[in-house]
């Protein structure tokens, strides 16, 4: 008889075992809406044309009655962007998307002073100079980010770290320069400005490794923090006329809200 009754006894718990587990599942689509910031770090292009006061003569008669400064140096350039992508789970662990972003960034060159000086035109006899407070640059980008992520634990708790790598493809669809003169008087002269300038890269591409912790159960609507560093950029690429990569990497943050949707789920036992 207790050799009838111990072998019970074990079916009886491994059934309740597994009769206490719970299935949980979650949809296998989700739309994510991104916002972001990209760091990039270098400094000031400065346009041949531009002239600032020399340190031998900084106080002297011309420096001290006109007030010509020296430029505000940029030492960061940073891109803001809002996107909107799809994210596709393989399976627990992997997930890929991808998207469409619109980015925009601003580089400027300010005087410390009242204004520093642009050669309008040279002869034998004389230089002529406009005074300037202040040029900018706006430039505006279209962007396809492809991501594959990673989950070093399958269950789909609360918060949840992940890795992610990730290659964006950067084209400049616009750019446009607006210049703050001393004088109203000179703008007439903002065309001929304008002809100076380089263009930015009009296409670039980057790599982006990150690190990230997702908030939320992905069964609702949740969302995502990352930290992406080191940012790679390709070769040679300008993301403005009035700023040069000095380093070729960079930092971002970027923050996503995920919507699921869809009837196709995965699911695990827990």
């Amino acid at each position: 008889m207790k050799k009838n009754f111990l072998p019970l006894i074990f079916l009886m718990i491994m059934s309740s075992l597994a009769f206490s587990q719970r299935v949980y599942e979650f949809p296998r689509m989700r739309l994510g809406i991104e916002a972001g910031l990209e760091n990039s770090f270098g400094a000031n292009e400065k346009p041949s044309n531009i002239r600032e006061s020399q340190p031998y003569f900084r106080y002297d008669y011309e420096d001290f009655y006109y007030d010509c400064g020296f430029m505000v140096n940029q030492l960061v350039f940073t891109k803001y962007y809002f996107g909107f992508k799809p994210e596709y789970s393989l399976n627990l662990k992997f997930a890929v998307s991808s998207g469409i972003r619109f980015s925009f960034a601003k580089s400027e060159l300010t005087a410390d002073r009242s204004y520093y000086l642009w050669k309008i035109e040279e002869s034998h006899n004389n230089t002529n100079y406009l005074r300037i407070k202040s040029m900018s640059q706006n430039v505006y980008n279209i962007s396809i980010p492809a991501e594959i992520k990673f989950f070093p634990h399958k269950s789909d708790i609360f918060g949840r770290v992940y890795t992610k790598l990730a290659t964006v493809i950067n084209f400049t669809f616009a750019n446009d320069v607006s210049v703050v003169f001393s004088n109203i008087k000179m703008e007439k002269y903002l065309p001929e400005i304008k002809k100076e300038f380089k263009n930015p890269s009009l296409f670039y591409g980057q790599i982006i490794p990150a690190v990230g912790v997702k908030i939320g159960r992905m069964k609702y609507p949740f969302g995502c923090l990352e930290l992406q560093i080191p940012i790679h950029f390709s070769e040679k690429t300008r993301l403005s006329s009035l700023f040069k990569l000095e380093s070729v990497i960079g930092v971002g943050v970027k923050t996503t809200l995920y919507i699921p949707y869809g009837n196709d789920k995965l699911s695990y036992n827990y």
